[in-house]
């Protein structure tokens, strides 16, 4: 033991690990395997990311040139790539709504609802209510539609429309009367404000 202290071969055997220490401390074994996952998944994502781009266009440049089909068809491949928005929604709304499809179009614009709710979507959604005779959830409909955008002229101007076909003739001129500020050039709106006011013997009010 003294000598093998004098000699300081005692410190080196401290220093030098175990066995067990040894393997402990050894570097871990290369795994090319995690590598490559990494690489191919990465890649597999920029892939996605650049596909998503190019149906993105595609959608939009079907959409300015009156092809629904495409659009919704590029709309349905975005969407199996999880790039769902809700103007898609929104546009299959219009095209099955146009197709009659009130099936169809609700649940487009409900989707699009769950996704971002915006007066637009409430607005869309009231109309197919309205079409369905579901009048009590149009103007609920409606109602939102104006508390997230109080100018929004067209949901007042429907909104006007059910209300005096009710019977509610003083709160549908109010909205008629407003629809007509915020749409001056709608003619349309203008001769509906003037039927009910007729109805109600004052066609002269202002």
């Amino acid at each position: 033991i003294w000598k093998l202290r004098d000699s300081g071969v005692g410190s080196i055997l401290l220093a030098q690990p175990s066995p067990e220490d040894a393997s402990a401390l050894a570097p871990a074994p290369r795994r090319p395997w995690i590598a490559a996952g990494g690489w191919t998944t990465a890649a597999l994502f920029t892939g996605l990311s650049f596909y998503g781009m190019a149906e993105q266009t595609n959608w939009a440049a079907s959409v300015n040139r009156g092809d629904p089909e495409t659009a919704v068809r590029s709309a349905e491949r975005l969407r199996w790539i999880g790039r769902a928005d809700p103007h898609l929604d929104m546009f299959d709304g219009l095209v099955a709504l146009r197709a009659g499809e009130l099936d169809a179009s609700l649940a487009a614009y409900q989707e699009s609802l769950d996704l971002y709710p915006t007066p637009e979507a409430y607005f869309a959604l009231a109309v197919v209510h309205t079409s369905r005779a579901e009048l009590e959830l149009a103007e609920r409909a409606l109602r939102t539609c104006l508390d997230l955008d109080p100018k929004h002229g067209k949901a007042h101007r429907l909104l006007g429309l059910q209300l005096s076909r009710r019977g509610e003739f003083e709160a549908g001129l109010r909205h008629l009367d407003v629809a007509v500020r915020l749409m001056p050039a709608d003619s349309a709106v203008k001769d509906e404000l003037a039927a009910v006011r007729a109805s109600q013997g004052r066609p002269n009010a202002p």
